[in-house]
């Protein structure tokens, strides 16, 4: 009951298909949202629920022509809009490289991966 979930539109959503909904109520009025009103359009044909998880987040992305691999820096972006975070994601607005919770030592624990 008390588990906060985050709701997503499967599809390609220009990075806004994500709802952060706080009550379970919440929660299904999003995935109402999404799948029957399509406010994501087809992209919310399918949507995915997860646990909402607290934190900094980072993407890591890397160059591979098919025998190596090499890792770009890590990025973030911000991803709500408002103070607090308390707007709907940006999309990725924002986005700034190399990203300070990535550590070189996470960095090469990545890279190992």
């Amino acid at each position: 009951e008390n588990d906060r979930q985050v709701v997503k539109a499967s599809g390609l959503a220009a990075g806004k298909g994500v709802l952060i909904p706080s009550s379970k109520q919440e929660t299904i009025d999003a995935v109402n949202e999404i799948m029957a009103n399509k406010a994501f359009g087809t992209a919310g044909d399918t949507c995915v629920i997860e646990s909402f998880l607290i934190g900094p987040e980072a993407s890591c992305l890397a160059f591979c022509d098919g025998k190596t691999a090499k890792l770009m820096p890590a990025a973030q972006d911000h991803k709500r809009a408002l103070d607090g975070d308390l707007g709907l994601n940006t999309g990725g607005m924002g986005a700034y490289a190399p990203a300070p919770v990535v550590t070189p030592k996470l960095q090469l624990q990545i890279q190992q991966f």
